[in-house]
């Protein structure tokens, strides 16, 4: 149960909301030295001085404003919390924004199929993320000598837990000024009462914060008990008046787990200009919750990227309710990425998507139940001039495959990354497709999993893609042959046969291209056979 909640929790950060740099190199946990770039002598002065936080604070008294940045970098790269500590609490500017010191960890092609290298970069993000929030604040508690009042975090996902604890602090700091507030208007107004059974004086409360100083924080938000929920609404809300202290912004949310009531309230607080990300996964939302939603959604201007995926939205079950939420894609004039996965779509796909003003560029419409009709929709939509990364897996293909080649041709010149995983194909639906695909020319991604080929299709399918000029992994599944055999002996024996044979051919044909290098073969069980049988 408990990996079952641990791989639910790092798929939150995965698809619409954190795109990927897919040309960009594996984050630099994994890949400490980027190939080509030879540190400068300065970001070699400031990792040796960011070892030892005592060295840090001796630097920090002398050092020139400009060398807080190096030495932060280099800081973060090394997770060197104690410099870190040094660092923010004599802080010389007034801003400070994460992603600018931060190695990014949203990059390379290795999350799409890797839950490990997933796991391990959100583990960084959250590391990141919780050091500077949880010290900043600290920092500011203890008075001491820092200048930043204003932290961006964005980019970044941040734990709930750093979440609750913001949202507090917003609300103490808020709690504190209206009981000084009153105390002063309590001190003002005594004396004119002739009261000797009521104090003539009462003491402010010391403020946990500086009172002088305005703070905003601008974060990724991910948000999935009542508590957090509570809190961080009420901390939205104060955050809106004028004369806050104290100022939360969320550019990026996530909420799961809370329902169409809590999540109303919590989009109604939002300061709606700065939202540019929400995810709603696996909040049981309906249609009708949608259609109760689609006001605040209207709000969100600037929203870029959308995840409705993992609910119990039928659209087919209702032309009014697709087409009001069709309506309200009209006001987000800058929506480039959707997922609408684990939804039932049924021939409503032109419904949904015809409103939208630009062309998608990340489109997952995965476990939908597409159609003929839809698959024909998405070859002849304006999306096809901008979409570059597509998952149509979990669907059924083959009947929609003549519609499928029309799309992958008309997609030939744009898409990235393609994911068909368990569709259905067969060996006729891969010759007949073979064409299409090899005029991918651009595609980094393919994901050709769970369909049930021949090793002859297979092979001959793999010697088509290993020629395309830009792919870099091609994932797909042990074929049939390599199944229902007498012994696990003789299964494993065809596996191993059939791996080296596809292997050998991409090593061969990776000679034509060169400059890319060899493309990458990940081979996985046909996991649908074994339930098939069972």
């Amino acid at each position: 149960m408990a990996s079952n909640m641990e791989s639910l929790w790092y798929d939150h950060y995965q698809g619409a909301v954190y795109p990927l740099d897919l040309h960009a190199q594996a984050n630099c946990a994994w890949s400490k030295s980027p190939k080509g770039k030879v540190p400068t002598l300065t970001h070699l002065c400031a990792a040796y001085i960011v070892k030892d936080s005592t060295m840090t604070y001796q630097a920090v008294e002398v050092m020139p404003q400009t060398l807080c940045l190096p030495l932060m970098h280099e800081a973060l790269l090394g997770n060197r919390d104690r410099a870190i500590e040094v660092l923010l609490s004599h802080w010389p500017l007034s801003t400070m924004s994460l992603s600018g010191l931060a190695p990014p960890v949203f990059t390379s092609l290795l999350p799409l199929y890797n839950s490990v290298y997933l796991a391990d970069i959100v583990r960084q993000s959250l590391r990141y993320t919780t050091t500077m929030a949880h010290t900043f604040i600290e920092s500011l508690r203890k008075r001491q000598p820092t200048n930043l009042r204003y932290l961006d975090l964005t980019g970044y996902p941040t734990a709930e837990v750093i979440v609750y604890f913001l949202a507090s602090h917003v609300m103490l700091a808020f709690t504190e000024s209206q009981q000084n507030k009153q105390i002063r208007l309590y001190n003002d107004t005594i004396p004119s009462y002739d009261r000797p059974d009521l104090p003539a004086h009462i003491d402010p409360v010391l403020p946990s914060l500086p009172e002088n100083c305005s703070i905003m924080i601008k974060l990724d938000a991910f948000v999935t008990s009542e508590s957090t929920h509570s809190e961080l609404c009420k901390a939205l809300k104060v955050s809106s008046f004028p004369h806050s202290r104290v100022r939360l912004c969320i550019v990026r949310l996530g909420a799961t787990c809370l329902g169409e009531a809590r999540l109303s309230i919590l989009l109604k607080v939002l300061i709606a200009e700065y939202v540019q990300g929400l995810q709603l996964k696996y909040n049981s939302l309906t249609i009708d919750d949608i259609v109760k939603l689609s006001p605040a959604f209207s709000t969100l201007v600037n929203l870029t990227a959308l995840d409705l995926s993992c609910n119990s939205i039928y659209f087919y079950m209702s032309d009014a309710a697709t087409d009001r939420l069709s309506e309200t894609f009209t006001h987000m004039p800058n929506l480039a990425r959707l997922d609408l996965s684990n939804n039932r779509i049924k021939t409503k796909l032109r419904r949904l998507l015809s409103n939208i003003p630009k062309p998608l560029q990340y489109l997952r419409v995965a476990a939908c139940g597409l159609t003929v009709s839809d698959i024909t929709y998405l070859s002849v939509s304006h999306h096809t001039m901008g979409l570059c990364e597509l998952d149509l897996s979990e669907n059924s293909l083959g009947p929609a495959c003549r519609n499928l080649s029309k799309l992958l041709s008309a997609l030939a010149n744009s898409l990235l990354v393609f994911e068909a995983e368990d569709c259905g194909l067969m060996d006729e639906h891969f010759e007949y497709l073979l064409p299409s695909f090899s005029m991918l020319k651009y595609v980094l991604f393919l994901n050709l999993a769970e369909n049930r080929v021949s090793r002859e299709a297979l092979v001959y399918f793999t010697e088509a893609a290993a020629q395309l000029p830009q792919l870099k992994v091609f994932r797909t599944s042990y074929p049939t042959d390599c199944y229902h055999h007498d012994s696990e002996e003789i299964e494993e024996e065809e596996r191993i046969t059939t791996v080296a044979r596809l292997r050998d051919i991409v090593s061969k044909t990776s000679e034509s291209r060169p400059q890319i290098g060899i493309m990458q073969l990940v081979v996985v069980e046909l996991e649908r056979i074994f339930m098939d049988e069972s």
